[in-house]
């Protein structure tokens, strides 16, 4: 009960929704919506979440098929503030950011409030990438690209025709967050240009509206308050802690 008490008021401090469509501890697989409004490469995939002792994260977009010229972004909740729409944040990231703010408005689920945003970005002028965009300040402010090489086709690039995963490392210091910390996301599907959003998501239930009613289009559309996943990322070894400690100590008295 402790821990259970200790893991809400957590939730709460760091400004989180207050329910999830599902929750990830440590590592696992967050499924699509079920929706083929832009052919099902998204909302018939998955999106694979990975965290380590060590704060980092991999994030392994699974697609059913080609991205084709279109743009996943996921949406991170991680501290306190943010924003709760798109309508509220400004793009000064090119095509990636138009994807995130959108003249095709997405109001998130009620309380969760969207800080970072990663993107996987294709279309016909480029090979394309992962993204990682900072929203704090209400625009979207680039950070880094952190496409993994390891599963890439081309360096930090993947080729639109011929892969349909991708996976993007960062650490979680790069949202504002440290190993052990909980954070929030939600993911869709929509065109380059960001003015069309698709019905395809990965944290948004079949019953929020999809695959019935597919398409996001112009917007805007809200999310059912339960439409997100929840990730508890993976706390330090207890040995890495009692070393750290120790080291504390010991410079302490070497300081002394």
């Amino acid at each position: 009960m402790r821990v259970l008490f200790a893991l809400a008021a957590a939730t709460c401090a760091a400004g989180l929704a207050n329910a999830q469509l599902q929750t990830i501890v440590g590592s696992g697989t967050a499924n699509g919506n079920g929706s083929t409004s832009f052919g099902g490469e998204l909302g018939t995939g998955s999106i694979d979440v990975q965290t380590f002792n060590n704060g980092d994260v991999f994030v392994t977009l699974n697609l059913a098929s080609d991205i084709n010229n279109d743009t996943v972004v996921v949406y991170f909740d991680t501290i306190t503030g943010g924003a709760s729409s798109t309508s509220t944040i400004t793009n000064t990231g090119g095509d990636s950011g138009n994807a995130i703010a959108g003249t095709s408005v997405l109001n998130f689920a009620t309380g969760f409030e969207a800080d970072f945003a990663l993107t996987f970005e294709a279309n016909v002028f480029f090979a394309g990438g992962a993204f990682l965009f900072d929203l704090t300040n209400g625009s979207t402010d680039f950070l880094d690209s952190v496409g993994d090489l390891s599963t890439t086709n081309n360096g930090t690039e993947f080729d639109q025709f011929g892969a349909d995963s991708l996976t993007a490392k960062f650490n979680l210091a790069d949202i504002g967050l440290s190993a052990g910390d909980t954070f929030d996301f939600v993911a869709n599907l929509s065109n380059t240009g960001g003015d069309f959003r698709s019905g395809e998501f990965v944290g948004v239930a079949q019953s929020s509206g999809f695959p019935n009613d597919p398409f996001v289009g112009a917007g805007p559309f809200t999310l059912a308050d339960d439409d997100f996943i929840r990730v508890i990322s993976n706390v330090p070894a207890p040995g890495a802690v009692a070393v750290l400690g120790l080291a504390g100590v010991a410079s302490a008295r070497r300081r002394r």
